[in-house]
């Protein structure tokens, strides 16, 4: 009977085996291997979305026509569908219906092998009843938080369909507004009330604020080179304030951008027990307040061939364990090919505290000499030394001011006194004193790669007067940037516009502005399609007859770009640039307006977008041109 048995149970393995085998070949399986070229893709049950919609959620997803060159290479090869990526594809089509009211829809992917290595995918969609917002209504709380919420309850309008995911980003909302007005610990509930059919919902967000919270006490730990209140002047709360988020994350980035900790957190102790008074544990990693830096960089100059720089730079940045710096550096250049030659030197010493008159205005100070070089070529020597000054307030959140001061002398050896004037101004050296002042409004959501905001720049700048120098002058530069994100769009789609203009005034008639401190136009960040400062005001050179371009005071500039995601790390760009400079008024004629454009292509890096843009000129006033240029550059233009 045993043997029997074991013949029994043999003969169904064997049977049990070959239907699975046979199965195999008709009927649908999910094969272990992971990378299978489609034949064909069918959906199925789709009465809303496109079959090639639902295609572009999944990982086997056609490219686009404008995502070349991945889309010119998809001519030549079938799609690839990977196993193991196909419950993130239907999750991926599974949130394409719940964002659009379908909050019953599914999916499910299957496939039928054709051999070792491709297949025929079905996708079949059951999407269900399509829910429409009737109502959405706030319960509990206090009126004036709940108003604070208007803009993104917005996001939610009747009788559109009902996107579950933006209810959580109300909830988020809500609760980050009741936690940064002492609230912390605030409960909203969303309770959403389906009629019969499915096809209407009314939704009531319930808030319950809890306690009232206040701050209590902050420990630091982990100072050993700092001292404490150079930390704790930097929170932006103290003991027995009402409790505040947004105040908790500014100090904690205010505490790490002192660059004197590596590493902060800033955490409550016991949150679970929901205290109304918290206290606060700060934790720092410290840097070493000693530094030591040493480059080397090799460029090339038309006068001077194949050039070496050699920078080294020794500072503290903890002096006394007060946060304030001190550096000296040094750097030197040289002539490699040829014949091996001193350039010159320059020796810098900088000194930065971060409070100023016990108020949060950094100070910046920079002292400087450069001893200048004789040689067989050059027998003179041109000595300058120096200082500049920068103070830094930061009026709000997103608005900067700026105080900047310069101080320049320029001494020349070697050439007769007699024959000062003259070799200075053919050399065209001029001690330049100034103060500036700047202000800046910055709403952008990101300085690399901007979606959304915009920025505002105002700069003066006031040349000698009672500072001295040999020029007196003034310059004003106004700079508008805005960034629209195309709505519903989570990859990189943006529209930029930049408008700019800029005007120098002498204080005298007998004053003037040199060409170092003129407006220029032309190249990679303002008009692309001309060389690198090449439009403005020209001169001929009586010597050689070339030329020259002088630069203007005035000037105007428009540019409009589009920039869109590519493909991994990948953007591309078109644009149109719009401007000119001019010596006066007098000279501003819009038939005098240069207009270009062309296309772009980034890469997007860790230290922003690398771009190469191709800029044609297309016209200048109402005359056609001809020409362009490739530019290679790193970040956007604006």
């Amino acid at each position: 009977m045993r043997r029997g048995l074991r013949v029994a149970l043999f003969v169904g393995l064997i049977a049990n085996l070959y239907l699975s085998i046979s199965q195999g070949q008709t009927s649908v399986k999910r094969p272990k291997s992971t990378n299978y070229a489609i034949q064909k893709l069918v959906v199925t049950g789709n009465r809303h979305f496109s079959k090639d919609k639902i295609q572009e959620q999944t990982s086997f997803a056609r490219p686009s026509w404008w995502q070349f060159p991945a889309s010119f290479f998809a001519l030549f090869t079938k799609p690839k569908l990977n196993a193991k990526l196909v419950p993130t594809d239907e999750f991926a089509i599974d949130s394409l219906y719940h964002i659009n009211g379908y909050w019953e829809a599914q999916s499910a992917i299957s496939w039928e092998m054709l051999g070792k290595d491709r297949v025929n995918v079905s996708i079949e969609i059951k999407e269900g009843p399509r829910t429409y917002l009737s109502s959405l209504e706030l319960s509990g709380g206090f009126p004036d938080f709940n108003s604070k919420a208007s803009g993104v309850i917005r996001r939610l309008k009747s009788p559109q369909p009902v996107d579950k995911s933006k209810i959580d980003d109300i909830i988020f909302e809500l609760k980050k507004i009741y936690a940064n007005r002492g609230y912390p610990y605030t409960e909203v509930t969303a309770n959403i009330f389906q009629n019969p059919e499915k096809d209407s919902a009314r939704i009531t967000l319930s808030i319950e604020p809890a306690e009232k919270v206040y701050f209590g006490k902050t420990e630091i730990k982990g100072l050993e080179n700092t001292q404490e209140k150079v930390i704790r002047r930097e929170l932006l709360y103290k003991e027995g304030d009402l409790y505040s988020r947004e105040k908790l994350v500014d100090s904690k980035q205010r505490v790490y951008a002192t660059g004197l900790f590596s590493f902060v957190t800033l955490d409550a102790e016991n949150p679970k027990e929901k205290p109304v008074k918290p206290d606060f544990t700060l934790k720092v990693v410290e840097r070493k307040p000693r530094y030591f830096r040493f480059g080397f960089l090799t460029s090339q100059e038309q006068q001077q061939d194949l050039t070496a720089d050699l920078a080294a730079e020794f500072g503290h940045r903890n002096i006394l364990k007060s946060g304030r710096r001190l550096s000296l550096g040094a750097s030197s250049s040289f002539v490699l090919l040829s014949k091996f030659r001193y350039l010159s030197s320059r020796f810098t010493l900088n000194f930065y505290q971060p409070w100023t008159f016990g108020l949060r205005i950094p100070l910046d100070l920079e002292a400087y000499y450069e001893p200048g070089a004789k040689s067989a070529i050059q027998s003179y020597r041109i000595e300058q030394f120096g200082g500049n000054l920068n103070l830094k307030q930061e009026l709000r959140k997103q608005t900067r001011l700026w105080l900047t001061g310069s101080y320049q002398q320029v001494n020349v050896f070697g050439i007769p006194e007699d024959q000062q004037a003259t070799f200075r101004r053919d050399q065209g050296i001029n001690i330049r004193r100034k103060i500036g002042i700047s202000l800046e409004n910055d709403s952008r959501n990101s300085i690399f790669v901007p979606q959304g905001g915009s920025l505002t720049q105002l700069q003066t700048e006031f040349y000698g007067g009672i500072l001295g120098g040999d020029h007196n002058f003034s310059k004003i530069v106004l700079s508008w940037s805005r960034y629209f994100q195309t709505p519903g769009i989570s990859q990189l789609e943006v529209w930029a516009l930049r408008l700019k203009g800029g005007r120098a005034f002498e204080y005298r008639l007998r004053d003037f502005v040199p060409s170092l401190d003129r407006f220029y136009l032309g190249g990679a960040s303002s008009i692309r399609g001309y060389d690198e400062n090449s439009l403005g005001p020209i001169v001929i050179d009586d010597s050689t007859g070339a030329i020259v371009v002088v630069g203007g005071k005035i000037f105007a500039l428009a540019n409009l770009e589009y920039r869109k995601a590519l493909f991994g790390k990948f953007g591309w760009s078109m644009f149109l640039d719009w401007g000119n400079v001019w010596l006066e008024t007098k000279n501003v004629r819009i038939q005098s307006m240069r207009l270009s454009g062309g296309f772009g292509l980034q890469y997007f890096s860790p230290l922003g977008p690398t771009r190469i843009d191709y800029g044609r000129r297309l016209l200048h006033g109402d005359r056609g041109l001809k020409g362009g240029r490739l530019h290679l550059s790193i970040l956007y233009a604006f």
